[in-house]
């Protein structure tokens, strides 16, 4: 039988206990190769050629030597080896000192591109008796990994646990790093708090009740002067119509309907336009002293007033005459409609009711009587 083993051929085989299937099958070698001694197969690389679950999940394996007959393959010789118990005898088998028959050692690459070969050890614990060094080396091996480790790790493992390590160790330099920056902006963040805090209770502290009620007494103060200083009395009752510091202002100067071109042209332009002046003053005065902006800007020139219309769709300039003498009709008319305008938006601003948009001074008399009466 062994001339028959020696005639045909034989490889090598890794495998794990309790699975009869390897994960490893060197190629076979034809040829003279009954011992072990004697068969030499291709280096090693266990990222090509271990299976993954065999390179991460286990370090004890079984590698055995199978030849074949002319009908099958047997298992020629098989060993037991813990890969944590191997030690390194370096990259040449040449220079060992002591190369046994008994003796199998394995070689492998840490890549398939990487030159450098290990080779490794694996004893016959039947048929080799380790020498006293040897025996002492695996012994302190042994109890390093009994008695001083709490668990037992592959080398995937192991390289698992350092890459994990790092990634920690990175983790934990950028939450120290967001953890400084976030102290930072809480610290700003509070600072922009207080002043915040403090600002307002400075704003508290410069308005108090006793300085609005000053304010409003003052603003009463003024509103009576313009009171005074353009008086608008009631001239004649059934046609309600109303003076200004003596110049007649009729009402519905600001309408469009047929009676409108016949009021303008039966006025007294000039005595009208100086009456229209006095409103607009005293609606520029009114609007400061409330603190109330105009939709309509009024600009008061003596006689010659205009008002301007910035917010409608229109062609054309946007100026419009408070006075009719050498402008059109319309343009006259609609600006005494925008001067009305400022008017209703000053009463409904503040409170006071607004009975016809038209009558011109009689809304003016009526904001300034309430809000100084206030």
């Amino acid at each position: 039988m062994a001339a028959a083993l020696r005639r045909l051929a034989c490889l090598a085989a890794v495998h794990v206990r309790n699975l009869d299937v390897p994960f490893y099958v060197s190629p076979p070698a034809h040829g003279a190769h009954a011992s072990w001694g004697e068969y030499t197969s291709a280096p090693l690389c266990p990222s090509r050629d271990f299976a993954p679950w065999a390179w991460s999940q286990t370090s004890e394996l079984l590698v055995g030597l199978y030849a074949s007959t002319h009908e099958r393959w047997i298992c020629v010789w098989e060993v037991e080896v813990d890969l944590r118990t191997l030690s390194s005898v370096g990259s040449e088998l040449s220079s060992l000192r002591d190369t046994r028959a008994n003796v199998v050692y394995l070689g492998l690459r840490s890549s398939e591109t990487d030159a450098h070969l290990e080779y490794i050890a694996i004893h016959d614990q039947e048929t080799q008796e380790l020498d006293a060094d040897e025996a002492g080396r695996r012994a302190m091996l042994l109890s390093m990994v009994e008695t001083q480790m709490k668990h037992s790790y592959t080398f995937g493992q192991a390289c698992q646990i350092i890459r994990a390590q790092g990634e920690l160790a990175a983790l934990q330099h950028t939450h120290d790093a967001l953890q400084e920056r976030c102290g930072g902006a809480l610290t700003n963040s509070a600072l922009s708090v207080k002043a915040r805090k403090a600002l307002e209770q400075r704003r508290e502290n410069l308005a108090p009740e006793e300085v609005q009620r000053a304010i409003q007494q003052h603003r009463v103060r003024l509103l009576r002067d313009l009171e005074f200083i353009y008086p608008i009395q009631l001239e004649s009752a059934r046609e309600l119509l109303y003076s200004i510091a003596g110049l007649d202002l009729p009402n519905g100067a600001a309408t469009t309907d047929d009676r409108s071109g016949a009021l303008v042209h039966k006025t007294n332009l000039e005595e009208t336009a100086a009456a229209l002046a006095y409103v607009a003053q005293i609606v520029v005065l009114a609007s400061n002293y409330l603190h109330t902006n105009l939709p309509y800007p009024v600009r008061p020139v003596g006689s010659r007033a205009v008002v301007q219309d910035g917010i409608s769709v229109m062609n054309g300039p946007r100026t419009f005459a408070l006075y009719g003498k050498g402008i059109e009709p319309y343009r006259y008319e609609y600006g005494v409609f925008l001067l009305n305008k400022d008017i209703e938006l000053l009463m409904q601003a503040h409170g006071v009711p607004v009975l016809d948009l038209r009558n011109t001074l009689p809304n003016v008399k009526n904001l300034l009587v309430t809000l100084a009466s206030a």
